[in-house]
């Protein structure tokens, strides 16, 4: 969940700035995560422009987070089991997470999606803090509501 301030802000927020913000919070989940899939870059130079993602784009980027969702329950699976360490775990969540911000981000633009991206590109990076300053950033916002 992010914190309310923030939303209310984004609930006021055009479409343009909203995709501003999915785009600045992804590419960082993405650098942070160190994902270097040629979908994703794609997806990112989608959200820079202002063209809508094409539907092969958007399956493409829902199949490789659907895929990396399923490394991460495996290595889970097998963590559990003792054949995998918790920071291959991690590192496979951290890496789902980034990957299901840029899928939801490319689906459509309003302040719900908006905020389901940053709520990922959160567990992404372990880090909102960081995140809510790229974000007031990205708007040229102060931090006060």
């Amino acid at each position: 969940m992010i914190a309310p301030d923030l939303s209310r802000r984004l609930d006021k927020l055009s479409a343009r700035q909203l995709r501003q913000i999915c785009a600045a919070v992804c590419g960082t989940a993405i650098r942070q995560t160190r994902l270097g899939e040629p979908t994703l870059n794609e997806a990112l130079a989608v959200l820079h422009s202002i063209e809508p993602a094409s539907q092969t784009l958007r399956n493409d980027a829902v199949a490789l987070a659907e895929r990396f969702d399923t490394i991460y329950f495996d290595l889970q699976d097998a963590a559990g089991e003792r054949r995998a360490a918790q920071a291959q775990v991690h590192e496979a969540f951290f890496r789902a997470r980034a990957a299901s911000a840029v899928a939801i981000a490319i689906s459509g633009l309003s302040a719900d999606i908006a905020k389901e991206v940053i709520y990922e590109a959160v567990a992404a990076t372990d880090n909102l803090a960081e995140l809510e300053d790229i974000i007031h950033a990205t708007l040229g916002l102060s931090h006060a509501p």
